[in-house]
């Protein structure tokens, strides 16, 4: 049995603005991104750093909002809110399989932990989960290995997209605005003298 999954894409950003190619920003990963409508949202998967010369960078987005993971407001999960199975249920429903993103605690490393079919065919200490869906179909988990204490550390974060497949197929240059304020980085450093 399948589950949702958002459509993918990569855009192209460039600062339209008066140019300056000393300074470097950065858009934190999970900024989302719309059209004028703001009826059509994808959300950026990784920090893009780019300077004020014009020039184009690209991002890889997934179609859907970002939603943060909270158990009673908390954002860190721990091994001890999982249920006898190791699992973690999702209170939403439209929750993109292909769009989970786990890091652990004081880490902004999302790429360490990865996706798997079957956690029993992995080593002893990988970051990894599986992802699935109820016995009545009406929810969906992600379930993790039986090394938790020793592969969560202090605790995860855990962000997920609410994805409406619909909304996948848009054309060129749909996309062309911030879907709230963005706070990017400046990283620019004065050159030593």
């Amino acid at each position: 049995m399948r589950w949702y999954k958002g459509a993918e894409t990569t855009i192209s950003l460039k600062w339209i603005g008066d140019k300056n190619s000393e300074k470097l920003y950065t858009i934190p990963a999970f900024t989302m991104i719309c059209d004028e409508d703001s009826s059509i949202i994808y959300t950026i998967t990784q920090s893009v750093t780019f300077n004020l010369n014009g020039e184009y960078v690209t991002a890889p987005c997934i179609q859907g909002t970002a939603k943060q993971y909270t158990i009673n407001g908390n954002e860190t999960i721990t091994s001890q809110n999982l249920d006898s199975n190791n699992r973690l249920y999702f209170p939403d429903y439209f929750v993109a399989e292909n769009g989970v993103f786990i890091t652990n605690i004081n880490s902004n490393n999302y790429t360490s932990w990865k996706k798997v079919d079957n956690l029993y065919t992995e080593s002893y200490g990988e970051k990894i989960y599986k992802f699935g869906i109820s016995h009545d179909g009406k929810s969906c988990y992600i379930e993790f290995p039986e090394d938790t204490d020793d592969i969560f550390g202090e605790g995860i974060n855990i962000t997920y997209i609410l994805t409406n497949g619909y909304e996948g197929n848009i054309s060129a240059n749909v996309l062309s605005q911030f879907y709230n304020e963005v706070s990017v980085t400046d990283t620019y450093e004065d050159p030593e003298v």
